[in-house]
């Protein structure tokens, strides 16, 4: 029984997020865009199908569905779109989206919300098992692209085992935060194996779930070429291996299956306050897959070595008895071979078994030259000669090297707390030591360090909450050397005993200033014992967070934002073993880039064109209007019918308009516009969406309908219907404040010319609706009474 699910709709606090958005541009009219005219199906169909005893059967058989209500589908077969599985708007991805909010429902042996595919028999009449006897592959092409706010884990790719011999989540692909790696069993079956501990949200990967007589392969790519690959039998770079071994896991069992798409590892009870926040959910994108079952023995392993010559050698850290030697490392190599000799020596002198991209050689003898070559090798035995790849020669330095004790530079204190801090500098091999010297600024009596051999000393027993001055000179083993004067390290203070803070506390005083219409400067309390800091910010209703990381002061300038939107950003301090704090707890105050609160500034070349608006629409031509400004080096504009993925542009353009005269009346358009300066930077297109229109002979847009002026006095905003508007159904007008708080509201607009609003409001800024009668936005429009 198919499920009746809505098609997402925009909330009511979504609605708000857009308000505050456009406080900053001129008119906007945002309407509904329309879904995808594809359907799931039509995608999976098209990226597989399987064949038994002469019958082809679609691909959207082989899979069923749950949901996060819980209800579940098993025939996907022509489903139209729904709110948690859909056609993406550029018609080439299957959204699986999970929001966690209060009506979630579970499935018997989780309690966590998912939207996923579990796998079935080909003619899609019971539910596929397997056993990990013969040749097993599932292939994805996905992107995660959303987590939930608090519990910001994910599962993406799945194989299930028999869960009565605890053998559950027997291999998966899981993301927690930044982390994404493969996970077996919750580490019940073998510890995890990390992919990346960089994962950026939106990046499209390709993974390959390979099962061959009980051993377990992995794949992953971010290239785009695994499938190819893969296919052709020329993978084996791929492959994901742990410590050199390519073999994942050894293990049998039975009733296994494959599960695609979003399984959050989160629900209602773990993320609390935050549930039935529209911008908590999961989301993954899946952009092709397939399955494919060999169920006879499988006697061949991957080819997994290809073992050629070596490349990319080099030569560092020459010393008088040692230097390494470097290459490009190849994973899918067993080991590498190193021979070396003196230049004119018939003796080589062998390093065996290397198993990384570079090698040490030590006892070598001073003021000498020496030649290198490499070989490669499978775990076989085959592979490349030595010939194949002769190192640079190199010549090890003299032992007469002399001491040149210049002041030493890179001087900076980490570490500061009540009683320790450590000092720092860049070290220099040739030195023979170090001495330091450091007292309280106020003290007249200096305390020393002296023979330090390293690049950095802890001073310990300091005084609690005290200022200390710090200098340092560098020494020869003659006593020649640099003085003190010469090297003045940063002042420091310790930690109150009163108010000691942590590394990982919550930065505090958050704030900001500096604001222009294309940056902002967030700030906070500076605690030198933090390692460091990590912002991130992004537009409020987008869900992609922008990052800068490792800041080490108190803080930092953003100069990628825009008038067009208002900006959240969230802050966390680290430590250096890597703990810290959380974002979630570190939330700014959010902040709208603008120049000035005056309407009369002249907007940057690259801020977002104000005032977009249709006029002069007919059967095949309409007129696309904005708020033209001299400072604009030109402007573009793309269009396209609603639904379409290919955009129709008109570039260049000097003027506050275009015409465009290649539409027609069987589809409505939406366009977007960007301001380009002369240096060719500008403004995005996604942040100049005018309104969409559909060619008609009448003339619907010719004006704004909404007009606003002040009385004489300058008292009162008075708000008007213009009397060339044609009101053909029920309409009604809302006005909001600058923080999104309805202040008035009048329905039923039934004739024109009239006045709906006249009364004394404060001065500010202020956002008019007019909606139609099923609560959609016909027209916008931002004024300032002062």
């Amino acid at each position: 029984m198919k499920q009746n699910l809505q098609t997402p709709k925009i909330k009511e606090k979504l609605l708000q997020f857009f308000i505050t958005g456009m406080l900053f541009s001129a008119t906007f009219i945002c309407q509904v865009k329309a879904q995808s005219n594809l359907v799931p199906s039509d995608l999976l169909n098209a990226w597989n199908s399987n064949i038994s005893d002469n019958t082809t059967y679609p691909h959207c058989e082989q899979w069923k569905i749950t949901y996060p209500t819980s209800e579940e589908d098993k025939t996907l077969c022509g489903e139209d779109n729904n709110e948690f599985f859909y056609v993406n708007s550029t018609n080439d991805g299957i959204v699986f989206y999970a929001p966690v909010r209060s009506d979630n429902g579970t499935t018997p042996n989780s309690k966590n919300i998912r939207s996923e595919l579990r796998e079935r028999e080909i003619d899609g009449e019971s539910d596929k098992y397997w056993t990990t006897e013969g040749r097993h592959v599932i292939y994805v092409k996905q992107a995660i692209t959303h987590l939930p706010i608090n519990v910001n884990q994910l599962v993406a790719t799945q194989i299930h085992g028999n869960k009565s011999e605890g053998i559950d989540d027997a291999l998966v692909v899981r993301l927690e935060d930044n982390h994404l790696f493969l996970s077996f069993n919750g580490g019940e079956l073998r510890s995890n194996v990390t992919i990346t501990n960089n994962y950026t949200l939106g990046t499209l990967h390709e993974v390959i779930f390979e099962v061959l007589d009980d051993k377990h392969y992995v794949y992953y790519s971010e290239d785009g070429n695994l499938k190819a690959a893969y296919q052709s039998g020329n993978a084996s770079a791929y492959l994901v291996k742990d410590n050199g071994n390519e073999v994942l896991m050894d293990i049998d069992y039975d009733d296994a299956y494959f599960k695609v798409g979003n399984y959050t590892q989160s629900n209602p009870t773990k993320e609390g306050d935050d549930t039935d926040d529209p911008d908590n959910y999961g989301e993954v994108v899946v952009y092709d897959m397939y399955v494919d079952h060999a169920d006879v023995g499988v006697v061949t392993p991957p080819v997994s070595c290809n073992a050629t010559a070596p490349t990319g050698l080099s030569v560092t850290n020459i010393s008088t008895t040692q230097v390494t030697l470097n290459w490009n490392f190849n994973t899918s190599i067993d080991h590498y071979n190193v021979r070396y000799k003196e230049v004119g020596s018939a003796t080589w002198i062998n390093e065996s078994s290397i198993t990384t991209g570079s090698v040490t050689l030590n006892n070598l003898s001073a003021d000498t030259d020496y030649e290198w070559q490499i070989r490669a090798k499978c775990a076989d035995g085959s592979g490349s000669n030595y010939y194949d790849a002769q190192g640079s020669d190199f010549t090890t330095t003299s032992t007469d090297t002399t001491c040149n004790a210049t002041a030493p530079s890179g001087l900076t204190v980490t570490n500061v707390s009540t009683t320790e801090a450590t000092l720092n500098w860049n070290l220099d091999a040739s030195i023979d030591h170090y001495n330091v010297k450091y007292k309280d600024i106020n003290s007249s009596t200096w305390s020393f360090e002296y023979s330090i051999s390293s690049n950095s000393i802890t001073l310990t027993s300091l005084n609690a909450n005290t200022d200390y001055e710090w200098q340092i000179t560098a020494k020869c083993a003659d006593g020649s050397g640099s003085n003190y004067s010469d090297a003045e390290g940063p002042d420091f203070k310790t930690t109150s005993n009163s108010t000691s803070t942590n590394c990982n506390d919550t930065p505090t005083g958050l704030n900001v200033n500096n604001l222009t219409s294309n940056s902002a400067t967030l700030n906070w309390n500076y605690v030198s014992s933090v390692d460091h800091y990590n912002v991130r910010y992004k537009k409020i209703g987008d869900s992609d967070w922008r990052y800068v990381n490792s800041i080490h002061t108190g803080s930092v300038t953003l100069t990628d934002v825009n008038t067009s939107s208002t900006y959240e950003w969230q802050i966390r301090a680290k430590c250096a073993d890597g703990s810290g704090s959380n974002y979630s707890d570190g939330q700014g105050p959010d902040f709208l880039p603008t120049s000035s609160n005056e309407t009369s500034v002249t907007p940057s070349c690259s801020d977002t064109p104000t005032g977009l608006s249709i006029s002069n629409l007919t059967n095949n031509s309409v007129t696309l209007n904005w708020d033209y400004f001299s400072n604009v080096d030109h402007y573009n504009v793309r269009y396209k019918k609603t639904g379409d993925s290919d955009w129709r542009y008109k570039n260049s353009i000097t003027t506050g308009s275009v015409t465009l005269t290649d539409v027609n009346t069987s589809s409505s358009y939406e366009w977007q516009i960007r301001a380009k300066c002369t240096d060719g930077s500008g403004s995005d297109y996604t942040d100049g969406q005018g309104p969409d229109f559909s060619p008609s002979s009448s003339n619907r847009y010719t004006q704004s309908s909404i007009i606003t002026y002040a009385n004489s006095s300058k008292t009162n905003l008075i708000v008007k219907i213009d009397k060339n508007t044609n009101i053909k159904e029920e309409q009604s007008l809302k006005i909001f404040n600058i923080y999104g708080k309805l202040i008035y509201e009048k329905s039923s607009l039934s004739s024109n010319n009239d006045i709906v609003f006249d009364d004394n409001i404060e001065d500010g800024i202020y956002v008019i609706m007019l909606f139609n009668k099923n609560g959609e936005i016909i027209e916008s429009k931002k004024v300032i009474k002062k």
